[in-house]
């Protein structure tokens, strides 16, 4: 079959999306593509908003070229598929056969930035009819797949920052809050870590994430920890709890720490851990802060890859502490919520239900 791809030249691929078969554009933007190995294709557009998407169709194939450029342009907010059909008969396949893989053409406010949840949460309609249709945990890495292949996700962390958070700080955490409220908001329903992207956003750190799940223990179960609460406020001593075979899955919420035992990023499970030795990825906004892992692409929307589960540090330091922008201290280093002298580098919030 032939191939949709960005052009090398003057299409970057910032809002086209080729494992869910989706291009994000915004009203009076353009994007070119080529029709890869499609010789003998031709291309139209099925429009339930008529008039939303604008085709240029590719010229014929010149000689032996294999690439045909094209564009379509984005009119008014609505959506079309773009599909391919033989032109001649392909033995096997006769003439008419559908010989690419439908592209969703979505068509977005101009200023969204190329993503389909975007200003006040607002969700586009075929966006939002997916997000429904899907199971929740798969459905909130929908929404940051959305935000990593958009212009958010590939530009700078600065630039990215204010779409998610309110203050100027750090948004890791902030952008998970993000991702489950325009779920939630998809769905009608209330988000399990609410609707604040101020300070008292419920991720908005470590620690605070760590207190925020001690608070409602019907919630969320904590592994990889024991101790009290770092931030203060909840007077409940967390057991320790091991990683098990499906005890972390897709949507929950991963914290990491250096090697002081220092809280350092919070970011959102992709692929799970297997068991308590497993390797697993996870979706980071704020990517830079993802330190010492390896990262599927650049961008400050991310998918990165941890070692394994249960991978641990020993406490170097007993006299440690991180200081805010402002240069007040945020945390120090405690070897009581260490395991020994150990403090695991990955801790893992479950949410039990939602």
């Amino acid at each position: 079959m032939a191939n949709l791809e960005p052009r090398a030249k003057g299409g970057s691929g910032i809002g086209f999306d080729p494992d869910n078969g989706v291009l994000v554009i915004g009203v009076g933007e353009s994007y070119k593509l080529d029709l890869a190995y499609g010789d003998a294709v031709d291309l139209y557009l099925e429009e339930p908003n008529d008039g939303a998407v604008k085709l240029d169709p590719p010229g014929p194939a010149k000689g032996d070229e294999t690439h045909r450029p094209f564009a379509v342009t984005g009119k008014k907010p609505g959506s079309a598929t773009l599909h391919g059909v033989l032109s001649r008969d392909l033995p096997p396949w006769p003439k008419g056969s559908r010989f690419i893989q439908p592209l969703s053409i979505r068509v977005v406010n101009g200023t969204a930035g190329n993503r389909q949840a975007f200003g006040g949460h607002s969700i586009h309609e075929d966006f939002r009819k997916e997000l429904v249709a899907m199971n929740w945990r798969d459905a909130v890495l929908r929404v940051a797949f959305d935000q990593m292949y958009s212009k958010n996700g590939t530009g700078t962390s600065a630039a990215a920052r204010p779409a998610y958070d309110e203050i100027d700080e750090n948004w890791c955490g902030a952008f998970v809050v993000w991702c489950y409220d325009v779920l939630a908001k998809a769905k009608g329903s209330d988000s399990p870590f609410g609707r604040k992207f101020s300070d008292s956003c419920a991720l908005r750190s470590g620690i605070k994430a760590l207190a925020y799940a001690i608070q409602y223990p019907e919630k969320f179960t904590i592994y990889n920890y024991t101790g009290a609460d770092r931030y203060g406020g909840a007077k409940t001593t967390v057991a320790f709890k091991p990683v098990t075979p499906g005890a972390i899955q897709r949507g929950d919420v991963c914290l990491t720490r250096d090697e002081h035992g220092v809280f350092r990023h919070v970011c959102m499970v992709y692929e799970p851990p297997k068991d308590a030795n497993g390797s697993f990825s996870v979706m980071n906004g704020n990517a830079g802060d993802a330190s010492g892992a390896k990262s599927a692409k650049a961008g400050p929307i991310a998918l990165s890859y941890p070692a394994n589960a249960s991978e641990s540090w020993v406490i170097r330091s007993t006299k440690w502490e991180v200081k805010n922008r402002k240069g007040e201290v945020e945390q120090k280093s405690n070897p009581a919520d260490s395991v020994g002298d150990t403090a695991y580098h990955y801790l893992f919030l479950h949410i039990n239900d939602w």
